[in-house]
């Protein structure tokens, strides 16, 4: 009887999973690979990892209540399963496609070449709307509405049984690139999604247009779902099926929360719309969109030390850098501000600072990141310039300054206007700060206008023009025609 391999990658899941779909009478080996090698690379943590562990222990509980195995091996990915068709001799290999960093491209295109060799068959379903291979823009918005609405998949048509395999067993990595604590990172599984879910379609979720802004507000009001839906605990088609229903329950009787079900059920389809970006041009990891960017900033690792220890001197941005370090998350404004500080005012490359930013997150999602970060830093061409004042963000976001004390607890006694001007402290207020106090490291107004006229310079270019019209043809979003 002929061997099928179901292969879980950033899909851990039971429900809504494709590659559990029964194809004929083949026999079917379930299959996770631990691959110590992913985790030494600069944009993956071990706060990633250790959500991702709680995740497969909770998937393969959950398939061992449908008598089913998940068979978890580590080490090189092409060694693992060439010694496995050594063994079993498979002839397929199901998986959900892929869009990730640079050395999953690699080990995949790696695999493809090995399946090739041993005329082993590999099927890829795709990701929410990702589509692989040549496709028309223009009609992706409309194709992503009907795979949302397509029907879940009923677990009766899954496979009902499953190889143990006698191997050795599995380690878990030990080493990582980045180890930084996360004392309050969320936990990974299937139940842990389902449950945030529905809380925030029961009420928590109620207040999220107008509260998503303010890190204070969001971290109750947000939906928390990004790393579950980074890692697939959680299927998108179902979240959105799910919320569509409670805005049909609530849309004439809580036109608030209808509304906040709207904005939720928008940033579900732009997931999908920008790892569709990195689809197209893997590239964007390692270049800039417009390559007139390429090699204007700096790689100085003072700067992005202090950055990336919240030691800027810039205390609204350095209590979002370390509410971040301790949580693995934060509201996606913060994102867009931290992100904007590092490129335009202490003018760093994009690609120096982007992936010890993404290990921090343990909703790193490559194609939203690394799209989101050229975006910040005004690389891509085709979006607008925009360059977070973080002193405006302080005072608006947190206006009384809580946020900033309950991060940096030191500075419980500094008065608020020193915590959202920093720049404006005398010598006299110098000497009656807690010793704790760091003055800022940059001027937020000169780099500001520095990077701008640089900025702006560029794009006035003939060459930028035309650049920026075929970034725009190959990424752009547009309305479903």
């Amino acid at each position: 009887m002929p061997y099928r391999i179901h292969w879980f990658k950033k899909n851990l899941r039971f429900q809504d999973n494709e590659i559990l779909l029964k194809k004929d009478n083949s026999s079917s080996i379930l299959l996770y690979i631990i691959e110590p090698e992913l985790w030494l690379q600069k944009d993956m943590s071990q706060r990633q990892w250790d959500f991702i562990w709680e995740s497969v222990e909770s998937l393969k509980t959950d398939l061992a209540k449908h008598n089913l195995h998940l068979n978890i091996l580590s080490g090189d990915a092409a060694e693992i399963f060439q010694s496995l068709h050594q063994k079993y001799s498979f002839t397929e290999v199901i998986s959900e496609q892929e869009t990730g960093i640079h050395w999953t491209f690699e080990r995949d295109k790696k695999l493809k070449s090995l399946f090739n060799n041993l005329n082993v068959n590999w099927i890829e379903y795709p990701y929410f709307g990702v589509k692989r291979g040549n496709h028309n823009r223009d009609h992706w918005a409309g194709s992503i509405q009907q795979i949302f609405k397509k029907p879940l998949i009923n677990i009766e048509k899954y496979i009902d049984q499953s190889e143990i395999l006698d191997f050795d067993e599995h380690e878990k990595p030990v080493n990582f690139y980045d180890k930084t604590p996360c004392p309050f990172r969320q936990k990974g599984g299937s139940h842990q999604a389902h449950d945030l879910l529905d809380t925030f379609l029961e009420c928590r979720g109620e207040n999220y247009q107008s509260e998503m802004s303010s890190p204070i507000t969001a971290e109750h009001s947000c939906s928390r779902l990004s790393p579950h839906f980074a890692h697939g605990t959680l299927s998108l088609r179902q979240a959105f099926q799910l919320a569509e229903k409670k805005r049909f329950e609530i849309q004439s009787t809580n036109k608030v929360f209808a509304k906040s079900i709207n904005a939720f059920l928008s940033r579900l389809y732009w997931r999908s719309h920008f790892i569709q970006k990195l689809e197209d041009e893997p590239s964007i990891e390692l270049k800039s969109f417009i390559p007139l960017y390429d090699d204007i900033r700096d790689q100085d690792e003072e700067k992005l030390q202090s950055w990336i220890k919240g030691e800027t001197g810039i205390p609204f941005i350095d209590a979002c850098m370390i509410y971040l370090r301790n949580h693995g998350w934060i509201n996606f404004r913060m994102r867009a501000m931290l992100a904007s500080f590092a490129a335009y005012n202490l003018w760093l490359d994009w690609r120096y600072y982007a992936p010890p930013l993404a290990a921090l997150f343990t909703d790193f999602e490559p194609g939203i990141h690394y799209s989101q970060i050229q975006m910040q830093s005004g690389t891509t061409g085709i979006n607008t310039i925009r360059m977070y004042n973080p002193y405006k963000q302080s005072e608006e976001q947190d206006p009384d300054a809580h946020f900033i004390i309950n991060n940096i607890p030191s500075y419980k006694n500094v008065p608020k206007n020193l915590l959202h001007y920093p720049e404006t402290v005398t010598p006299f207020e110098q000497q009656l700060l807690p010793s704790t106090w760091k003055s800022p490291i940059v001027n937020v107004s000169q780099s500001s206008k520095k990077a701008k006229d640089t900025i702006y310079g560029i794009r006035k270019m003939i060459d930028h023009k035309t650049l920026a019209k075929s970034v725009f043809l190959k990424h752009g979003s547009r309305k479903s025609h």
